[in-house]
């Protein structure tokens, strides 16, 4: 057989494959557009029914939380109320202290209706209420009944019930008092509001024809539901019913599909219930079929035009493949000879040489030039060179071949490839025109160098670097967002703290108070150095080295560790040279180390003591923390300086810490310039040592405070702060609220908004005397809500703007704005004596930095 002869056998061959592999291509296309149908819809009930148990598992640990609360708040109640005060000759004598305690109580829940104490008798003794329904008697109420008549009923629900007091429904928890011999004495009870709740169900997004409703886990009556369903109200459900069964075996959770009765016909539905634990209720949450899978029903019709569309553009490239094959026998024919000729020679060289013809059609192949494509000389042979090279390189090559017409030296640029799996295969392309004796181009021999692997290498560290500044970018906004966070209820507990020494404290409570404000500084301390440590993991600050005395150390240490010592009945002691060198360290970094060392120590000890001792070892200080605790097996080796490790702790008890103090101790100790090492017997105990560097200077320093309390300065005159009227904008309402105390307690009015638009919208906002705002609030934020105020009032007003943001761009707006700035965490100290100076310079052109003990990560 000739060679011609195979090579129309070839052709003829390859005009069929493709018609074969189209077909098949075809099927398979149909097939996946099929699988993708059925996946989608899988996965939109999949999604459905996660939105329905989130949901629902968001609104059970709402009413959870509030029912827990209510149930703490009325077991306080009922054990804190003398049995005396029962008694209704008693109730002049308690009214007015019992009546004070409930309403303080008020705060703790949000729906509470209020507290009502009861006598045995069902008659009505104490409230919260401002005017108490003395006229009413709950004898004849079932949960009275069930409380009376049951001494091992402690806590019972009511059935929905229209208050007397308010004309809402509310649903009633009543605790039982008993004396000491389980004598029913009375109740205390608490009208829930169930409008509260309603209204915040309607606000839900449950679709057109979702529903979510409350019931009852005992009865399965229905308490509550959006849309409502008035007349379905404390009605059970049928014991047949889907939500029965689901419940039946004590499930606190389940997706339900088909049921009837009480609810829509849940076959059409995506349902889902969660239980509330501990308490008798549960939610069910359900969203449409039909709106669920409105999306889907339009992916199904697009499919099936796709399809279409697929098997008319396989049919038509059917077409064009067979008179492309047609074309390509005939040019193949007229390049064998010139085939032929170069084939041998150019085998052997180690770079991928081609010949295009004058229209860019491939006539010849080397086998290096295989494998750098991809494809086999059959697939190559009469290719278009476009057809080739990447999309967007196409028109740099193209003139590339240009501009090699009109020269007689070789053209070289760097490309790309496209395989025909999708790969990329990066080239150095060299291009030469052939041509004929008149110089017109004939063709083009191209030679392809591949530099795949160099450029694999340069993308791979691209992709690195990238990655890398995008996690110090994540890093960065989280260590600002927990910064800003963290202040808030540090904040809240130094302004509550300087109220509390301001109420006429005795010498007992004013040394608690001592002990209260050190420990506030040891957690602010505390919750800084965590912060600082995981900037400096970010490389975002660096320690300030100073002059430290070992003696200054070892007294803030002492100060803040020996009240401990004495609660768990151990000794602490102190071990240093008369005169001991001078550390070149970072005082606040170094305290963390040795707060990190102590604290396992003390928790590691039960019996003995812990000793802190210093000694020199040649240009280092080494403070040793000694121990007669448990001790470490040696078997852990340097395990116990990785996170999250713990020894002798596989509960994981939260009490003995997160195990993360030794690696935070071990890498602020080299950032410091020296480490952490540690030696140990076990059931003899541990000696852990921190080596730092020496300074060479012995000078007299000044003494270094584990913490203090803020207290006013000495030259203000608290009198001036009387009858003030201040405007507090807060959203936090812990902070907001100890912020009110801490001025009421030097005789000032204060007005609170949670929100600048709140605050705008009162008649009162332009009647204060001074102006507080923090500056994050929803919405219109501290700047902007004093910019406006100053713009209503025809004076100047006198305003602090108070910030625990450490992000440089918010600082920087915030200093741009003039206004006076108190940085977050601030004690009552510092708040006043801003005040005072604003008072004083009547402007507002200063820059406030933080008092002591308040501390700014920059």
């Amino acid at each position: 057989m000739s060679a011609m002869e195979n090579r129309a056998r070839v052709m003829e061959m390859r005009s069929r494959v493709p018609r074969l592999l189209l077909v098949g291509v075809v099927i398979l296309v149909l097939f996946l557009l099929g699988y993708l149908l059925l996946s989608s819809y899988r996965e939109q009930i999949r999604k459905a029914e996660n939105g329905t148990r989130n949901l629902a598992a968001i609104l059970q640990t709402q009413f959870y939380d509030a029912l827990r609360r209510t149930d703490a708040d009325l077991a306080a109640l009922a054990s804190e109320i003398p049995p005396d005060a029962l008694e209704r000759t008693a109730v002049p004598q308690y009214q007015q202290q019992i009546n004070s305690r409930l309403a303080s109580r008020l705060i703790n829940v949000d729906g509470m209706g209020g507290l009502h104490v009861h006598d045995a008798n069902g008659g009505a003794l104490y409230s919260s209420e401002s005017v108490p329904a003395r006229a009413l008697n709950i004898a004849d109420r079932d949960y009275f009944k069930s409380l009376r008549d049951d001494p091992s009923v402690q806590l019972v629900f009511s059935s929905v019930v229209r208050s007397g007091l308010s004309g809402k429904d509310v649903l009633v928890i009543a605790r039982a008092i008993r004396n000491a011999n389980g004598r029913f004495l009375g109740t205390v009870l608490s009208p829930f509001d169930i409008e509260s709740y309603r209204a915040q169900l309607g606000s839900l997004n449950v679709g057109d024809y979702g529903f979510v409703a409350l019931r009852r886990r005992d009865s399965h009556a229905l308490v509550l539901r959006w849309p409502e369903m008035p007349e379905e109200v404390n009605k059970p459900l049928a014991t047949d019913h889907a939500l029965v069964a689901a419940l039946a075996e004590g499930a606190m959770e389940a997706v339900v599909g088909n049921a009837s009765g009480g609810e829509p016909d849940l076959a059409d539905y995506v349902t889902s219930l969660k239980g509330v634990p501990n308490y008798p209720f549960y939610f069910v949450v359900g969203f449409d079929r039909q709106s669920v899978l409105a999306g889907w029903y339009s992916q199904v019709l697009v499919v099936c035009v796709v399809g279409l569309f697929v098997v008319g553009m396989v049919v038509v490239l059917l077409v064009r493949l067979g008179r492309m094959r047609e074309r390509e026998a005939v040019i193949l024919s007229s390049l064998a000879h010139s085939e032929a000729r170069f084939s041998d020679l150019v085998q052997v060289v180690p770079v991928g040489i081609a010949r295009f013809d004058q229209g860019g059609k491939c006539a010849f192949v080397n086998d290096r030039n295989l494998l750098i494509t991809g494809r086999t000389r059959e697939a190559l042979i009469g290719r278009d060179w476009s057809e080739l090279v990447h999309p967007e390189d196409r028109q740099r090559v193209r003139e590339s071949w240009i501009d090699s017409n009109g020269k007689q030296e070789t053209c070289v640029g760097e490309y790309r490839l496209i395989r025909p799996n999708g790969e990329t295969v990066h080239v150095i392309g060299e291009v030469r025109a052939e041509k004929d004796e008149d110089g017109a181009v004939t063709g083009y021999i191209v030679a392809q160098t591949d530099i795949s692997p160099l450029k694999n290498v340069e993308r791979e560290l691209l992709i690195a670097k990238q990655q890398a500044e995008l996690a110090s970018q994540a890093k960065t906004r989280f260590l600002a967002a927990a910064s800003h966070d963290l202040r808030q209820p540090i904040q809240a507990i130094n302004l509550f703290k300087d109220a509390l020494g301001r109420t006429g404290l005795n010498d007992e409570q004013e040394k608690i108070a001592h002990f209260l404000s050190l420990s506030v500084r040891s957690l602010s301390d505390l919750l800084y150095s965590l912060l600082d440590i995981s900037k400096l993991d970010a490389g975002l600050i660096q320690p300030q080295m100073k002059k430290v005395e070992v003696e200054d150390v070892f007294k803030a240490v002492d100060e803040e560790f020996s009240s401990l010592a004495q609660q768990r009945n151990l000794r602490f002691k102190f071990s240093y040279p008369f005169r001991a060198p001078i550390l070149q360290t970072d005082a606040g970094l170094l305290l963390s180390v040795l707060r990190n060392l102590l604290d396992n120590a003390f928790k590691y000890t039960s019996t003995g003591g812990v000793l802190v001792g210093f000694r020199r070892r040649g240009a280092f200080g080494v403070i040793q923390v000694w121990d007669t605790g448990i001790g470490i097996d040696p078997v852990f080796g340097e395990r116990i300086f990785e996170e999250c490790f713990q020894v002798a702790n596989p509960a994981r008890d939260r009490a003995k810490g997160l195990g993360i103090g030794l690696s935070i101790a071990r890498r602020t100790a080299r950032l410091l310039g020296g480490d952490v090492a540690y030696r140990s017997k076990p059931g003899k105990g541990s000696v852990f040592e921190i080596a730092i560097p020496l300074s060479h200077e012995a000078i007299s320093l000044p003494t270094m405070e584990a913490g203090k309390g803020s207290s006013p300065p000495a030259n203000i005159d608290y009198s001036r702060f009387t009858d003030w009227k201040v405007i507090v904008v807060e959203d936090d309402p812990v902070v907001a609220m100890s912020i009110r105390l801490s001025l009421q307690a030097v005789g000032m009015h204060v007005e609170l908004f949670s929100s600048a638009e709140d605050a705008i919208a009162s008649p009162l906002l332009l009647g204060g005397d001074f102006y507080i705002s923090d500056f994050v609030l929803p919405g219109m934020n501290g700047i902007q809500l004093l910019d406006a105020i100053q713009s209503r009032s025809p004076v100047p007003i006198r305003a602090i703007l108070m910030t625990g943001e450490t992000a440089s761009d918010r600082i920087r707006l915030t200093k741009a704005s003039g206004w006076k700035i108190l940085f977050k965490p601030a004690g009552l100290a510092s708040l006043l004596s801003t005040m005072d100076d604003i008072d004083n310079a009547n402007g507002m052109d200063a820059f406030v930095v933080p008092k002591e003990g308040e501390d700014v990560l920059d």
